[in-house]
């Protein structure tokens, strides 16, 4: 069975070129995680990591943030995972929303709004 299941996977990879792959948001693709895990601790692992890669991969994630505004991915099936899991192309899209968080973050930290009454309110609408 083990050689069954590292032949599927050698095959996709054989007869489906990249380009025409869906995209992985790992850093290690699920055909590789797979197959490295059904070539080191055997096809019931190898299933079982498949069953896990397809339920966290489907459907997409979501970027959530840290109390220190460090960013991860949150799956579908509600895992997270660091930031350094994830494959370039998702770090690609990420990194331009963990710029803009940070941006409102830090503006959100200065005071621009000073309520009426305050010692620093000059009156002025």
């Amino acid at each position: 069975m083990k050689r069954v299941l590292l032949f599927a996977i050698e095959l996709y990879w054989r007869l489906i070129v990249p380009e025409r792959r869906r995209r992985c948001i790992f850093r290690e693709s699920c055909s590789l995680h797979v197959h490295r895990i059904t070539r080191d601790q055997g096809v019931i692992k190898g299933i079982s990591a498949f069953a896990r890669r397809f339920r966290r991969c489907r459907g997409g994630y979501a970027v959530t943030f840290d109390e220190h505004l460090n960013p991860s991915l949150l799956l579908v099936d509600g895992t997270t995972i660091p930031i350094a899991e994830a494959a370039d192309s998702v770090l690609a899209m990420v990194k331009g929303t963990v710029n803009v968080v940070r941006q409102i973050h830090h503006s959100s930290s200065h005071e621009f709004y000073k309520p009426p009454g305050t010692a620093t309110d000059t009156g002025r609408a």
